[in-house]
């Protein structure tokens, strides 16, 4: 989009703000100092204080899935009912090719960042990983402890905020035949070879659903990247970005490749302690089901990122893949 463009958007934010009375002259626009993979990101500020502005550069999802509701129905929901740090956001919507939302601003800097070299996913700690993972899992617990009805996308219908299917088997058979359709019939610009395309095929097909009976969880689904946590060395002062949120199996939370070394190296202690989950039976199986879901979750994200201009994220994902799928047949 031309630069013209993304002034006058941001001009009629700014005007829209100042209506809504969240923003007060005089105010100032400045780029904020973390911009997102896909977006443009921006700090309005005046004595009501600083908001955020993002205009995101939709993948197709984005637009199949409604981001902009989601996003403004996980908000108001989590900022109605916990204490927890999350930024309220005033509105969410599509327009001229960005989905754009403007948001409270919260305290703190981005905990870390993420980078792909030579194939492999390099997580970046700029702050005190040791201290901040174990509130972050206590987060999460708090967060999946939450009863909501349903599964699948969050919205908010008739005033509650619930899943839009039955099951989470229901709604996660039908996300991974439309990721594996689009991956093989060319839909985007990337496709996977053959074999690794039958072979995850294969596995979608005997994965074991009997093992996904529960009550679902608010999932934020995107919280091994650290540049989505904020902070300030010593406590966590936000959590950001809740684009991937879903509601179902809370296993399916710490399936991202940045979780993995904090899996293996903690077990998810503290999470399992705030939830009051003892015994070593549950853990494990708890454990277990994270790596069966690894190959699913990397499926999305090969998904996501078909479309990409730069092919190293698919390529990335592409590698994962066969490394977890690997993995999970040691445990079936």
């Amino acid at each position: 989009m031309p630069e013209n463009d993304v002034e006058t958007i941001l001009e009629d934010i700014t005007r829209r703000l100042v209506a809504l009375g969240e923003l007060s002259h005089p105010h100032q626009l400045i780029t904020h100092s973390h911009q997102g993979y896909n977006s443009r990101v921006y700090v309005l500020s005046s004595e009501k204080g600083e908001l955020v502005i993002h205009l995101a550069k939709p993948f197709e999802h984005y637009f199949t899935d409604k981001i902009w509701e989601k996003l403004l129905a996980v908000s108001t929901f989590l900022c109605k009912e916990t204490g927890l740090p999350i930024s309220r956001i005033i509105f969410a919507e599509p327009r001229e090719g960005y989905v754009v939302s403007a948001q409270e601003k919260l305290p703190g800097d981005i905990a870390g960042t993420v980078a792909i070299i030579d194939h492999h996913v390099i997580y970046t700690w700029l702050q005190n990983k040791q201290i901040l993972m174990p509130q972050v899992q206590r987060l999460l617990a708090e967060i999946h402890n939450l009863p909501i009805a349903g599964y699948g996308f969050p919205v908010e219908k008739n005033g509650a905020f619930v899943g839009t299917y039955t099951t989470w088997k229901e709604f996660l058979q039908e996300r991974v035949q439309l990721w594996l359709n689009a991956l093989r019939s060319g839909q985007g610009m990337r496709t996977l070879e053959e074999n690794l395309y039958e072979e995850i095929t294969a596995y979608a097909a005997q994965f074991d659903w009997a093992s996904t009976t529960f009550q679902g969880s608010l999932i934020h689904g995107d919280l091994g990247n650290p540049s989505n946590i904020l902070a300030d060395q010593e406590r966590v002062m936000g959590i950001i970005d809740w684009e991937f949120a879903l509601v179902g199996d809370p296993a399916w939370e710490f399936c991202d490749e940045g979780w993995a070394a904090t899996v293996e190296e903690t077990r998810l202690d503290a999470y399992f302690q705030a939830r009051s989950i003892d015994s070593k039976e549950d853990r494990e199986a708890f454990l277990r089901q994270i790596i069966l879901y690894r190959p699913l979750q990397c499926l999305m994200w090969l998904y996501v990122h078909r479309n990409d201009e730069d092919p190293v994220i698919f390529d990335t994902c592409v590698a994962l893949l066969k490394k977890d799928l690997r993995e999970a047949g040691q445990w079936k």
